[in-house]
């Protein structure tokens, strides 16, 4: 029997039906004619419906499904092993160090150390004396200063005479001089078991920067205290360019001192920098050179000590951050204390 299937309508209930065109030669399909085993019968066949194309099927679907889940399960795996080696490193390894907070003296203010330039700089206008030029780069080690002037109450507690001239427990001392500033460092030293930073008598004296106990600043160390340090913002006074928020001067004062701590801080925390006592220096006066110094300390001999931050009695011209005073070490005045620091090791 032969079949012509030139034209054949592919049926299946339930499915698209599409004309197929085949173009075959005839073929006999009688039993054992060609071997193929296959017999169409009524000239119709029968097959299985196509996928249309971007047709999604229940099995795209779930291979979707078993797709993300496999992705998933592996990635927590991947995660949960790093975790685990990521613990066992961290159990081996020794744990770091406590960053150590600095410890600062109570009543003091740590003054970390760097350059500044010296002397009279652009912020002091036409104010300056001959003896603040030429301005020159200074560098300073760390350092920790008072943020009061020596209060009546503190010199009490060491020293048995209170020579002050205006008295008050929060007043600062004053007429003491010069000799009697050291005196009082080497006993609050003494008391307080920290090495003494001075040592000789009469014009002898000299001082161990490298010990723990308490001394007056140099120049250097207290102008750039009160220029800022660090967080210097170049004002003319120490703290501010408006003199009245910071310093008791003759402006202001009523011509006496006032109690420590009444007026407004500078940059880095310190009271009266500006103003109020006239506080003794280490250094002997001398003038400035232009080169660059690290730690200077002053001159060896002179005749007069460093004064620095004028005082009630005083305009403002004399309580710039720049301003230089001074005075014979022997002698005190009723506007002249100091203020202590100590170096930091």
């Amino acid at each position: 029997m032969s079949v012509n299937l030139q034209n054949i309508n592919v049926q299946n209930e339930g499915s698209v039906s599409l004309p197929v065109h085949f173009n075959l030669l005839k073929t006999d399909l009688t039993n054992g004619s060609s071997g193929s085993g296959h017999n169409f019968g009524s000239g119709y066949a029968s097959f299985p419906p196509p996928n249309p194309k971007g047709k999604i099927t229940v099995g795209k679907i779930f291979g979707f499904v078993v797709i993300i889940l496999g992705v998933v399960l592996f990635s927590v795996t991947v995660y949960m092993l790093i975790r685990e080696l990521s613990s066992e490193e961290t159990a081996q390894k020794p744990a770091a160090a406590p960053v150590k907070k600095e410890e600062v003296p109570e009543g003091y203010v740590f003054v970390e150390g760097g350059t500044f330039l010296m002397g009279c700089t652009s912020e002091q206008g036409y104010d300056c004396w001959q003896d603040e030029y030429p301005a020159h780069e200074v560098t300073l080690s760390d350092f920790y200063i008072s943020k009061y002037e020596v209060t009546q109450a503190q010199w009490d507690s060491i020293m048995p005479v209170n020579p002050s001239f205006y008295r008050g427990a929060s007043l600062p001392v004053e007429l003491i001089s010069w000799y009697d500033a050291i005196e009082f460092c080497n006993k609050l030293s003494e008391k307080e078991g920290l090495k003494p930073a001075y040592s000789g008598t009469g014009t002898n004296i000299t001082c161990n920067f490298y010990a723990n106990g308490y001394r007056l600043p140099t120049e250097a160390e207290w102008e750039y205290a009160a220029r800022g340090g660090r967080k210097s913002k170049n004002f003319k006074y120490s703290g501010s360019n408006n003199i009245d928020l910071i310093a008791w001067y003759a402006g202001n004062s009523g011509y006496r001192p006032h109690d420590v701590g009444t007026k407004l801080p500078n940059e880095l925390g310190i009271y009266d920098m500006t103003g109020n006592v006239w506080e003794w220096c280490w250094d002997w006066k001398v003038g400035y050179s232009s080169r660059r110094q690290t730690n200077p300390i002053g001159g060896i001999t002179g005749d007069q000590k460093a004064l620095r931050g004028g005082s009630w009695f005083f305009a403002a011209q004399y309580a710039r951050v720049s301003n230089r005073g001074d005075h014979w070490p022997v002698y005190g005045r009723n506007n002249l204390g100091f203020r202590l620091v100590r170096t930091k090791l």
